[in-house]
């Protein structure tokens, strides 16, 4: 790869389709050296972001390249699957993708409580007390996430 970029006949649409190939592909290793050449767009970097479902991915992107905050938010939302109609309970990595991501100061009160509700209705009790426990979080909000989280869990409506 290295000789490749050498020769300076990579175009950059070429660069960029690479790096974004890079996070879905079984080959994620490659993001970081990629990355290391700082040739990716700033839009291909947040779509590589928006793309991937491994935390070790988001992790380093999120961590060492400037992430918008539409990319972070589509991240958090994907990773705690809010809108999706057919969902099975969270794996490792969307556990760790929330527990990263909710942090961030750009993700507004609403999202925060979509993401809440969410987790709630999958009965992901840790995610449920990590996020209960954020600031953005009111009482009120808490309080009505567990009557639907009720709600879900006995199938029917109040």
């Amino acid at each position: 790869m290295d000789f490749l970029l050498s020769t300076g006949r990579v175009s950059s649409g070429a660069f960029n389709r690479a790096f974004k190939s890079s996070v879905t592909s079984n080959s994620p290793e490659v993001m970081p050296f990629l990355c290391s050449q700082k040739r990716a767009s700033a839009r291909a970097i947040n779509g590589a972001f928006r793309a991937s479902y491994k935390r070790e991915i988001i992790k380093y992107l999120y961590e060492n390249e400037d992430i918008s905050s539409a990319a972070v938010i589509a991240a958090l939302k994907k990773a705690a699957k809010c809108g999706q109609r057919h969902r099975a309970p969270y794996d490792e990595n969307g556990i760790a993708i929330i527990k990263l991501l909710h942090k961030a100061d750009r993700i507004p009160v609403k999202v925060m409580r979509q993401v809440l509700m969410s987790a709630a209705s999958l009965k992901e009790s840790e995610v449920v007390e990590i996020l209960c426990g954020d600031n953005r979080i009111s009482a009120r909000a808490a309080l009505a996430v567990e009557k639907n989280a009720l709600v879900v869990w006995r199938g029917r409506r109040l």
